[in-house]
This record gives structure tokens, sequence and C-alpha cells, in this order.
């Protein structure tokens, strides 16, 4: 690579003095490995970088023209394509072939790589980005996935945690060893820290000393509690 930053124009590119056979296709081929070695260098796992580089060429190969070409009706087309058909693909697999496109419009219009001066120079004509909001799916709360399996509005989980929270009191209540099962459930992806019941607050306090101030405890506290056998 030519220049200080990975994913710079190659320097058999930019010699004058060396001829390109087919140069729309062996400069497109430097792109796609220029983006490669940017996104290396940046740290991505190489499945996604495979994926990406994937994707813009299937997208070139689609529109029959190269990026110093490429118009936003492009990725319009390609993107209605891809949606349509027998087997449609998810709102979350074009949200990120769009992203894609756009990643790698980015980098060929950024100035630390140089294509825009190179590609004005060999062809007359210069890349741009082509994906905006307009012509690209945008990231919502209620198409992020399929309606069977969105997330819990905040007043669901709530009653979820009321009820939870119900039942661990009514089986401590009730004398059961089950209430430490049901505290474990309740505490399950919420803080470390829960609200016990007040009674078993009171036989903390009287047995183990700890002389609580506040209802949150944590999981040691429960273990102790347990071990005491309350």
């Amino acid at each position: 690579m030519d220049g200080g930053a990975p994913g710079f124009v190659p320097r058999v590119l930019s010699d004058p003095a060396v001829g390109l056979f087919r140069a729309d296709e062996r400069v497109f081929d430097a792109m796609l490995d220029g983006w490669r070695a940017q996104m290396l260098a940046r740290g991505l796992a190489v499945e996604t970088i495979e994926t990406r580089c994937r994707l813009v060429r299937r997208f070139q190969e689609f529109c029959g023209e190269f990026p110093w070409q490429w118009r936003p009706v492009d990725i319009g087309d390609f993107l209605s394509t891809r949606r349509s058909g027998d087997r449609p693909i998810s709102l979350t697999t074009l949200r990120s072939d769009s992203n894609a496109v756009a990643m790698f419009c980015a980098y060929l219009t950024h100035p630390a790589y140089g294509w825009t001066d190179f590609c004005e120079k060999a062809f007359g004509d210069i890349p741009s980005q082509i994906c905006f909001d307009w012509n690209r799916p945008r990231h919502t709360t209620d198409d992020a996935v399929p309606a069977g399996r969105r997330t819990f509005t905040k007043k669901e989980l709530q009653r979820l945690f009321d009820y939870q929270d119900d039942l661990v009191d009514r089986e401590h209540a009730a004398g059961s060893k089950r209430w430490l099962p049901a505290y474990r459930a309740a505490s399950f992806g919420r803080s470390r820290e829960r609200v016990l019941p007040a009674a078993q607050r009171a036989a903390l306090d009287r047995r183990s000393g700890i002389g609580l101030r506040a209802p949150c405890v944590t999981w040691d506290v429960i273990i102790r509690l347990h071990q005491a056998g309350r």
C-alpha cells in the first residue's frame, strides 16, 4: 500500500508508467482489498469483513457499473429486489446490506485514502455516497424484530416483576421453601439488589444481626438468610 493509512490507493495503480488491463475491474478489486485492509486495521472480525465485501461485490454485479458510476437509484433498485421475490430478506438483513454499501462508499470518499483523486484522473469521475436516509431502511423499535417476537413494553415488564415479587411474598408467608427459588427467578435479569418481604427483613434483623436500614439486600445476604433456615 502507498501512503500512511491502511487502504490507501496502491502504488501500482497510481504509477503512470504502469498500464492497466481492464482497468475498471482491477481498480474495483483494489478498492475492495483496501477496504478489507482498513477494516482489519480497525479490528473487525474476519467473518464480518468478508460478509461485507461479498455484499458489495454482489451489488456491483447487480448494477453492472463501478463505484465511480454508482447512483442513489442503484441502491434503491438493489434493496427493492432483495426485499421482493419468493424469498424476501428480513428488514434486519436489508438494513445490514444498505449499511455495508454505505460504509464502502464512505471509505472511498474519505480523503485519507486517495480514491477520489485517483478516480478523477483515471476515469474522469469520482465515487460518491449513494446511501441516504430517504433511500435506505431506518432502524425503529417496531420493525427491529418480527411482531411475534417484539420486546416487552415497560408496563408489561412492571406487571411481570410485580407478579414475581408477590409470588415470593406468598411462598415466604406460607412457610414454603419455594420462596428462595422464586426469589432467584424474580431476580434474574434485574438488579442484584431486590426488595425482600417485610417479615423476612425482620427475621434477618433478629437472627443475623445485620440490622438492615433499607429493604434492599444483595445475594450474600440472601445466602446467609437461607443458611439460617429462613
